[in-house]
Order: C-alpha cells, then sequence, then structure tokens
C-alpha cells in the first residue's frame, strides 16, 4: 500500500468520524416527529393510518417513513427510538453515495484529495448534523433523492448506472416527501430533452417512467380510497402561494447562514458558461432540477 493511498483511506475515516462526532452534538426529536409516530403506532396496533381513531385525516406526508416506522412498532421498537437510528443510517449511507459520486464522475484518479471534498463539506454542515436526528424524514428523502441522481446523470456519453433503478429511487423518495415528483420530473424531463435525437435513449427514459408512475399512482389511488382526497391535508394548507415572502425568507436565511452569497459570482459563471458538453454534462445535468426545487421552495414557504 503507497504511502499516498494510506494518507487517503486515513483522511477519509477521519471526515466520517467528524461527521459521526458533529451529529451526536445535536440528537434530538423534533415536536413534528411525534404526528408521523402516532400515525406509525397506530398502523402497528391493527388500527390503520391514522391520528385518530375512525377519522381518516392524512395528516402526514412521508408516507413511506411512517411505514417504516410502523414495521419497525410490529417489532417492538418504538418510533422515538427507531426514528433517530434510522436518521443516521441514511446520513451514513448518503456520506458512502456522496463519496463514490465525487470519485465516478468528477474524478479520474482513484486516490483524489478533490474527492474529498464534498464529503467534508457534508461532514461540516450544521443542517446536515442536526437532521440526522429529530426524528422526520429528512435524511431518508435526501439519501433516495441523491441514489436516484447518480442513476440518472451522465458524464459524456458514459452513463452511470440507469433510469430503471433511477426511476424507482425517485418513486421512494416521492412516497417520503411529495416534492420528489417534482425532482423525478425534472430530472427525467431533462434527460427527455438532452437525448431527443436518440430513439433508443427516449424510450428507455418512457419506459423507466413506468416504474415511477405504477409506484406513485398506486399511491394516489390509496389515497383517494382511503382518505377521499387525492392529495395529502397539508397540500391544501401549504400549497396556495400564499407563503411566497416565508419562502424568499427561508431560502434567504439559509444563504446568509452558510455564506453562500459569496459563491454568487462562481454560480452566475456556472450558469451562464457555454461548456464542453462532454466535460461538464453533470453540471448541465444537475443546475435546471435544482432552480426548478428553489422555485417550489419559495411558492409554498
Amino acid at each position: 500500500m503507497t504511502i499516498k493511498k494510506t494518507a487517503f483511506i486515513i483522511a477519509s475515516l477521519l471526515i466520517l468520524i467528524l461527521l459521526i462526532y458533529h451529529i451526536f452534538q445535536y440528537v434530538f426529536l423534533t415536536d413534528d416527529a411525534f404526528i408521523s409516530f402516532r400515525y406509525a403506532r397506530n398502523i402497528a396496533d391493527g388500527y390503520g393510518p391514522v391520528f385518530n381513531i375512525g377519522e381518516h385525516v392524512e395528516g402526514y406526508t412521508n408516507f413511506l417513513w411512517v411505514i417504516l416506522l410502523a414495521m419497525f412498532s410490529l417489532l417492538g421498537i418504538h418510533p422515538e427510538s427507531m426514528a433517530p437510528i434510522l436518521s443516521i443510517a441514511c446520513s451514513l449511507f448518503l456520506f458512502g453515495a456522496v463519496f463514490y459520486f465525487n470519485r465516478e464522475v468528477f474524478s479520474r484518479k482513484p486516490y483524489d484529495y478533490f474527492i474529498l471534498i464534498a464529503p467534508l463539506f457534508l461532514a461540516l454542515n450544521r443542517t446536515c448534523a442536526v437532521w440526522s436526528t429529530g426524528g422526520l424524514e429528512t435524511k431518508l428523502f435526501s439519501l433516495l433523492i441523491f441514489l436516484g441522481i447518480i442513476c440518472t446523470v451522465r458524464t459524456g456519453d458514459k452513463f452511470r448506472g440507469g433510469y430503471k433503478p433511477a426511476a424507482m429511487f425517485f418513486a421512494l423518495a416521492s412516497l417520503t416527501r411529495p416534492e420528489g415528483i417534482l425532482l423525478f420530473g425534472s430530472f427525467f424531463g431533462y434527460q427527455l430533452i438532452v437525448n431527443y435525437k436518440n430513439p433508443e435513449q427516449i424510450k428507455k427514459i418512457l419506459k423507466s417512467s413506468l416504474i415511477f408512475i405504477i409506484i406513485i399512482g398506486s399511491h394516489f389511488i390509496f389515497r383517494y380510497i382511503y382518505y377521499g382526497y387525492p392529495f395529502p391535508n397539508t397540500f391544501y394548507a401549504k400549497v396556495t402561494g400564499a407563503w411566497f415572502i416565508s419562502g424568499l425568507l427561508y431560502i434567504w436565511l439559509f444563504v446568509h447562514e452558510y455564506g453562500l452569497y459569496l459563491l454568487l459570482p462562481a454560480c452566475l459563471f456556472l450558469l451562464s458558461k457555454k461548456y464542453d458538453r462532454e466535460k461538464f454534462e453533470t453540471i448541465l445535468d444537475l443546475r435546471i432540477p435544482f432552480i426548478l426545487y428553489i422555485i417550489y421552495l419559495i411558492y409554498i414557504g
């Protein structure tokens, strides 16, 4: 084993330890999580996905998270205990996925220290550390979306992953949080646009999209039959456009807290520059979906 390889492995492990240490500085359960816990316990007790027994109201938007907690509740593990464990596990898997993505997409050298930049930023990120517990579905959603991204994005003509697993990950993410549907539509829509001259790729994308449509369509049907509405209760309260100012403030606080405005010149450069397609395909794949997602966050507040 070379000195460079040994140093790289040690640096990687130190960053992982830093992430774990950072997470355990903020262990807590947020009040909102107890809504999901109650739904999970009622499912495990045989009453179905309800908050109050006999009242069919969908007061949650994290279906998959509730189901996972209900499954562990059936095994005798309380949601309050299991939720932080699941979230921390998702954060660790996310760390590994970011490491893999950096190595496979952005670096051609196996032990390039550039690979460690994104994992280091993740380990230092306070928001990531805080919501690695909390009891909510945040880290599960982040992990599933990122796995979908890994399977979707391309570097030049070399396709990494596949559309079918990408559709599956985006579907699971959409069952975890409804905005996963927006990200699926933007990522797969972008792939349709950039591959419009390639009928074979278009066919693969559309076929794979059926996986997403079947899974999410089934959930919509279940929701309508069980609750009587096509969307969760919170949708009718929040997605009205009335929270626009609150959404702008939310984005500004995020940008201000992390000093992201210092990166604004670089972002404008990346958005406007005419890239060499083969070298910067991944950047082009990512920027449009996340611009749409920021607009969505502003809209819902």
